[in-house]
């Protein structure tokens, strides 16, 4: 009987033991604010479905945001609104994000499209051509453009292979009720990732 209980509290202890180490080792989100003067966005890829978001965030949400906390830095604004912890924050010009677009394209996107459409076809190339990513080469020149290291995203992107969806938050927040729509978002974002 003695051994017979042993051997459950060892068999329970190395359950217990698995179970924490499979839980801590397990993949996270990785998730990158980005702020280009009149443009901001969300990069987020979501461990659990296996997706990469892309998520244009209206300038206007996120200034009310600033000035309702009394928050003068962008990315910690951006950060507050969204509620995600970021593994890192782009900052840029209008340009850098254009070259960033132009550097998508060049892979292969050739998007003459604008807004979502344009945006998904760049993050489906961005996925096809992942093997790319693993340059070092393209990756410090991305790093450069955007002042943050993306390798964390390059490698979820090359190691997984997701889906990519795209959307644009001013299409569904209203700028009239903008205390309404900083609650709302944050949820839908949740919504959305999990």
């Amino acid at each position: 009987m003695r051994k017979g209980l042993k051997t459950l509290c060892a068999t329970l202890f190395l359950v217990v033991v698995l179970l924490s180490l499979t839980s801590c080792n397990g993949k996270k989100d990785v998730v990158y604010y980005g702020y280009f003067g009149d443009s901001a966005l969300m990069v987020i890829y979501s461990q659990e479905k296996n997706t990469l978001y892309e998520i244009n965030v209206p300038m206007v949400l996120i200034t009310s945001y600033a000035e309702s906390t009394g928050e003068t830095n962008v990315a910690v604004a951006m950060r507050s609104l969204g509620g995600l912890n970021p593994d890192g924050f782009m900052l840029g010009t209008p340009q850098v994000l254009t070259a960033l677009r132009e550097i998508l394209d060049a892979l292969g996107s050739s998007s003459n499209e604008e807004g979502t459409e344009g945006a998904i076809q760049r993050l489906e190339t961005l996925v096809e051509k992942s093997y790319l990513m693993k340059s070092d080469s393209l990756v410090k020149n991305m790093n450069t453009l955007c002042n943050t290291d993306l390798r964390p995203l390059a490698s979820v992107i090359t190691g997984n292979q997701p889906e990519v969806a795209c959307f644009d938050a001013q299409l569904f927040l209203n700028p009239d009720d903008l205390d309404f729509s900083r609650k709302y978002f944050r949820s839908w974002l949740l919504q959305v990732i999990s």
